[in-house]
């Protein structure tokens, strides 16, 4: 809230009850009320920037966009992929930099390809603010300096989710290549 009025003790009287109320006005010595007007006796301009009212309006739709991220989380939680329980085979195909593979078949009970992988022996990574983050796949690390990172896809297709959320399913079969450059 901004007061422009003629003197100290309007401030003073005017912030003082804004305290107690964001709709009260400042009131001059001779008991005019200062309502946004210039005053022909007081010479007052009282500009009042509704801002108790604009918190609350912000209050109101911060509190929507909660209550809407929330209701977004509750049905991805519901709908989200997820893995089968049970015994899957998978078969795994990893590809490195010098276009060579090499073909792997697990056996797993975990519902995620993370959690398989890891398992198995045959990644190793570092945990990120996005789940694992692979470093090594098959005693092959990626190196930082030449930009090298593992890619992960799903029969040649592209895998949108990271690897402790991807799902698995039995005679599924994962690439993982080497690739070079961001």
């Amino acid at each position: 809230m901004k007061f422009l009025c003629g003197s100290a003790t309007v401030m003073r009287d005017a912030l003082s009850r804004i305290a107690d109320s964001a709709m009260e006005v400042c009131t001059h010595e001779n008991g005019q009320r200062c309502d946004g007007r210039i005053l022909p006796f007081g010479g007052c301009v009282y500009f009042f920037f509704k801002l108790w009212r604009t918190d609350m309006k912000q209050m109101k739709l911060l509190a929507a966009l909660a209550a809407a991220v929330v209701v977004l989380l509750g049905i991805w939680m519901c709908f989200r992929p997820k893995g089968i329980e049970g015994t899957k085979d998978l078969d795994i195909q990893v590809i490195y930099a010098d276009e060579s593979s090499k073909d792997f078949q697990i056996s797993t009970d975990a519902e995620v390809l993370g959690k398989a992988l890891v398992e198995a022996g045959l990644i190793e990574g570092e945990d990120g603010p996005f789940g694992l983050y692979i470093t090594t796949v098959d005693g092959v690390t990626a190196d930082d300096s030449l930009q090298q990172w593992w890619c992960v896809t799903k029969s040649g297709g592209r895998v949108d989710t990271g690897i402790d959320s991807t799902p698995i399913e039995d005679g599924d079969h994962f690439e993982i290549t080497l690739k070079t450059g961001y």
